[in-house]
């Protein structure tokens, strides 16, 4: 955690007092110069100690930008069904870190108990609570927000993704480490589904993926958390994704429309 929390700036009379005192003419000229100086303590000790403590932190660059943005996967979309706010906003705070640029986000009206109302807020308003929640990730997202998984699924195709890949904990799903056949989907134009960590997707959700995997849990708590998951998903489709693009493969990136849209 980064220390500028603990950091107090000294006031202007205390500098006063430990530098002697000032004269009567002068104390109106000290009293305003200490408050302004006082005003930018805290801002700078802020940026000092996340500069120092955060590596990355700093303000981005036009530089940073383009860099990050040649090294965004394209095909890649993650899709989130009534999740509740912590999850979504690891969910894509770890999408960004990847480098995927794309997340829908599904919200049901017949879910707003089971998202303790996250799922029920107007739409700008859970943007700015995933914003902070995610430490900003979703400023650097391209999020869209659904009424219904029909609906996300229509925007997908029109988009191009030909793959809708659900996670499930069934025994039936493709496993997530296989290679080969089993393994071709993640090379398409995929979009990742995920449920909420209670209830998981919902039938309709099921019904029009065109494949399910599964991570295979060989553990006594058979309860991997929804955020978790995604990780582990997310980071294998980018690698099996890797094998066919080649490392520094610049051309399956984002094209430069859509780079310059983000």
């Amino acid at each position: 955690k980064s220390s500028a929390r603990t950091l107090k700036p000294v006031g202007w009379a205390q500098r006063r007092k430990a530098r002697g005192g000032c004269g009567d003419g002068r104390a109106a000229e000290a009293a305003a110069a200490g408050a302004a100086e006082d005003a930018a303590a805290p801002i700078e000790a802020r940026e000092v100690a996340l500069a120092r403590h955060l590596p990355g932190s700093e303000a981005p660059t036009r530089e940073r930008l383009r860099d990050a943005l040649k090294k965004r996967h394209a095909g890649v979309a993650v899709v989130v069904e009534n999740g509740r706010k912590g999850n979504v906003a690891s969910i894509a705070r770890t999408a960004e870190c990847l480098g995927i640029s794309s997340i829908h986000l599904v919200y049901t009206p017949d879910q707003v108990v089971s998202t303790r109302g996250f799922g029920g807020m107007l739409e700008e308003v859970r943007s700015r609570w995933l914003s902070k929640l995610s430490k900003s990730a979703t400023d650097w997202l391209e999020v869209r927000q659904h009424r219904s998984i029909a609906a996300c699924a229509q925007a997908l195709r029109e988009d191009g993704y030909d793959a809708l890949v659900a996670t499930v904990p069934a025994d039936g799903a493709v496993p997530l480490y296989s290679d080969g056949d089993d393994a071709a989907w993640a090379r398409r134009s995929v979009a990742v589904l995920f449920g909420s960590g209670a209830g998981g997707l919902h039938d309709e959700a099921l019904l029009r993926a065109d494949v399910k995997v599964t991570v295979r849990q060989t553990g006594m708590t058979q309860a991997l958390k929804v955020a978790a998951c995604a990780a582990i998903v997310l980071a294998e489709v980018l690698r099996k994704r890797a094998g066919r693009e080649g490392a520094g493969d610049e051309s399956a990136g984002l094209i430069e429309g859509e780079q310059r849209r983000l």
